[in-house]
């Protein structure tokens, strides 16, 4: 092989390795939970204010694909009648995954238990950031015995 092959062939090495996106992932890192507990913050604001209209603009698109507003909505209020005015909020777990890179995403995972005013309840709130760069929610569920007794 001749010098100029031989540089040539490193050239194109290099610009294929340069070329190459390679991905990073992070998990459970401070900063990412810091990020996506403004929204989850801002949904228990909204709960607690019974703005269930601002609550809506949390949820992503691919929740109403399952779950429509109206529907979203019902489960609000009744938890809200079976559980009482939402008081304290304390997040028991959380996860976080992301990913940067050719293949990026986001995902949240945060478990609450929180105390209603007639009763306790166990969140779970399960978040995405969007392509436009907002997390929003793709899961939610409230468990509670309440729901259940009379």
């Amino acid at each position: 092989m001749t010098s100029f092959q031989s540089k040539l062939v490193l050239l194109l090495l290099v610009l294929f390795f340069t070329a190459c996106s390679l991905n990073a992932t992070y998990n459970n890192r401070e900063d990412d939970k810091a990020e996506a507990e403004q929204v989850t913050a801002k949904l228990f604001l909204d709960l607690q204010t019974k703005n269930y209209a601002a609550a809506d603009t949390l949820f992503s698109k691919d929740f109403y694909k399952i779950t429509s507003k109206d529907k979203l909505n019902e489960v609000f209020k009744v938890t809200q009648e079976k559980l009482g005015d939402l008081g304290d909020t304390n997040l028991t777990d959380w996860k976080t995954r992301v990913v940067s890179g050719a293949d990026a995403s986001a995902d949240y995972a945060f478990f609450f238990g929180n105390t209603y005013k007639k009763a306790i309840g166990q969140v779970a709130i399960r978040l995405h950031k969007d392509p436009d760069n907002k997390i929003r929610i793709v899961y939610y569920t409230v468990k509670s015995d309440a729901f259940v007794s009379r």
